[in-house]
């Protein structure tokens, strides 16, 4: 399947909601919210993950339907025990798209056809199951769910394993890990999980980290099955063709952010106020369109933007960017919920992590710093003289300059300044 043919069947467009202003303010921001909630715009990441997933789905489908008599065979007399595979883990930041993911995986494999074989009942085959964690519920309630016949209960795995292949089930996609919760969540999700990996199908779930954090403390026999195939998820690069077409999709939901869409450095301001999190894209608008009608405007403007970041309602969104910035540069001060335990795991973009304007320029800074600490005296003069910058020699006399501790504000304020100055300055960069 190709890239375009892909993401015609995953992009999911939204018309132009065109009558807002007639609209109540709280009306208005709803129509909004459930209009970026149900815009899908592909990525590159979203495409790598939905192939890797459909490559396990069909490594399973090789091996259980190879012909009629074993089809058969495992319908009417199913594996003891089923059959246990390796789940795959999706996980990164909360409102980064993993559940996009998993529901695109859905709907660019969801043909659906008949089996007729000679002496049996038609059997009605699919693609995948896609299961919602929503409460603290065990595995055999979830997977009763998906039972076609019956009572919609699932008495066993065994059964379980029959009727996903009654069904021609290639992979099970559950989602929204987090809420399955208990006071000892991380046994009893794990337990879930080795249960639901064991009846067959590859199974792909979908976690934020901070429930990550909970598993890993498990057994390593339990951790080597949940996390041998991990994926995560990142955000995109601001000045990618994933996010520029991301942000002109999510502005092109109303006519009211028009000015924001012919704005050449938009991309780049709603990139730095959100860490390139699509979920929190969609709460700034929001923030900024509600800005935007407080002050009797037809247009949500920059400064909108920039007000809604500051805000009281944004507030926990900017906490979370500025430990995302502060954490990229020293990951001591990320909290749990905000960076993944698990060390090399593979990236679901060729491209790496998106970083932030304030890391580049860190990096870059300290770049520069270690290669003149690897010059010689001769060639440090030479470069310093290329360059037009003159090292200050610190008098010995001089008692050191104190500065008060950065904190996390002082520290994402100054990078908005120095990004804002960049761009004024260079407004093609």
């Amino acid at each position: 399947m190709s890239d375009k043919t892909m993401d015609t069947l995953l992009r999911v467009h939204i018309a132009p909601l065109l009558d807002l202003a007639g609209m109540s303010p709280d009306q208005a921001e709803l129509r909004l919210e459930e209009a970026w909630k149900a815009l899908v715009v592909p990525s590159t990441q979203m495409r790598l993950v939905i192939r890797k997933i459909a490559t396990a789905a069909q490594q399973y489908s090789e091996a259980v339907y190879t012909d009629e008599k074993t089809f058969l065979r495992n319908v009417y007399a199913p594996p003891l025990g089923g059959m246990s595979n390796f789940p795959i883990c999706l996980t990164g930041l909360a409102g980064i798209g993993k559940s996009q993911i998993i529901a695109g995986f859905s709907r660019v494999y969801s043909t659906e056809l008949s089996l007729v074989l000679p002496g049996h009942t038609d059997f009605s085959i699919s693609s995948a199951w896609h299961i919602a964690v929503r409460s603290d519920v065990g595995a055999k309630r979830l997977l009763g769910s998906k039972f076609r016949c019956g009572d919609g209960k699932c008495k066993s795995l065994e059964e379980a394993t029959a009727e996903s292949i009654k069904q021609g089930i290639a992979a099970i996609c559950v989602d929204e890990f987090q809420f399955h919760t208990a006071s000892d969540a991380n046994a009893k999700t794990a337990k879930l999980l080795l249960q639901l990996s064991s009846v067959g199908p590859p199974l792909v779930f979908a976690t934020n980290f901070s429930l990550l954090h909970k598993l890993y403390k498990r057994p390593h026999e339990e951790r080597q099955r949940l996390f041998s195939k991990p994926i995560l998820v990142v955000p995109d690069g601001s000045g990618s063709k994933d996010w520029g077409e991301y942000v002109v999709a999510a502005l092109g939901v109303a006519p009211e952010f028009s000015e924001l869409a012919m704005n050449s450095i938009a991309p780049e301001i709603l990139h730095r106020y959100t860490f390139g999190i699509r979920r929190s894209v969609a709460l700034l608008l929001k923030i900024s369109y509600s800005r935007m009608r407080i002050r009797k405007g037809d247009k949500v403007s920059i400064e909108d933007v920039e007000s809604a970041y500051n805000s009281f309602e944004y507030a926990s969104a900017r906490e979370d960017v500025t430990l995302l910035v502060k954490g990229s540069i020293n990951k001591s001060a990320l909290t749990k919920d905000l960076y993944c335990p698990i060390d090399g795991i593979e990236m679901a973009t060729a491209g790496g992590v998106a970083k932030h304007p304030a890391i580049q320029e860190h990096e870059r800074r300290s770049g520069e710093e270690a290669l003149k600490s690897s010059l010689t005296r001769e060639e440090r003069e030479a470069y310093e003289s290329a360059s037009g910058s003159k090292t200050r020699r610190k008098s010995q006399s001089a008692p050191p300059i104190k500065r008060p501790p950065a904190t996390a504000s002082k520290l994402i304020d100054a990078a908005n300044r120095f990004l804002k100055h960049g761009i004024e300055k260079n407004p093609q960069s």
